[in-house]
C-alpha cells in the first residue's frame, strides 16, 4: 500500500514504459441499413484513418449470407448499396477528403461512430478490424432456422438435408 499523497507509487516502480505505437488514428464501422424504417444495421466495412486525413477502407464482397435473411433478389439491390459506397469512398480518397467528412450517396449507407485506434500500420489496424467485425458473415453457417421450417433457406456452403 503507498503511502502520502500519491496512491499508485507502489505501482510506479513496476510500470514499464509503452512504446507509442507507429501508426494512430479514427476508425469506424461502415453500415448498412436497408430499410430506412427498421434500426437494423449490419456492418458490411470498416474504415480507418490517420490523423493527416488519409485514410483506408475494407468493405464486404461476399453477400451469401445475406440471401438467408432476405432472398437472392434483394441481395442485389443490397449489393449496389455497398458498389456505391465503395465507389464513394475512392472519390472521397482520391479528393483527400478526411474519414469525418466522408458523405454517401445513399442513406442506405452509414458510418458508425468514430473510435481512436492505434497499431503497427494502417493496414494492420484494418485488417484486424475487419477481420474482428465482418467474420460472421465470413464463416460458414450450418443453416438459418426461422419459427418455421418451411421458410428455413440454407444458407451459402451448407448442407441442405435436413
Amino acid at each position: 500500500m503507498s503511502t502520502g499523497d500519491d496512491p499508485y507509487a507502489h505501482l510506479r516502480q513496476h510500470a514499464a514504459a509503452v512504446p507509442k505505437a507507429a501508426f494512430e488514428g479514427l476508425w469506424a464501422t461502415i453500415e448498412l441499413q436497408p430499410d430506412p424504417f427498421a434500426r437494423q444495421r449490419y456492418t458490411v466495412g470498416v474504415a480507418v484513418g490517420g490523423m493527416d486525413g488519409t485514410f483506408s477502407f475494407r468493405l464486404l464482397d461476399d453477400f451469401a449470407k445475406f440471401e438467408c435473411l432476405y432472398g437472392r433478389d434483394d441481395v442485389a439491390e443490397l449489393r449496389t448499396f455497398v458498389e456505391a459506397a465503395e465507389q464513394s469512398l475512392l472519390r472521397a480518397r482520391k479528393e483527400q477528403v478526411p474519414l469525418r467528412e466522408v458523405q454517401f450517396d445513399s442513406t442506405a449507407v452509414l458510418f458508425g461512430d468514430l473510435w481512436p485506434t492505434a497499431g503497427a500500420s494502417v493496414d494492420a489496424v484494418l485488417s484486424r478490424l475487419f477481420w474482428t467485425l465482418c467474420r460472421s458473415f465470413r464463416a460458414r453457417s450450418a443453416r438459418f432456422a426461422t419459427s418455421s421450417p418451411r421458410t428455413t433457406r440454407p444458407c451459402a456452403g451448407s448442407s441442405t438435408t435436413s
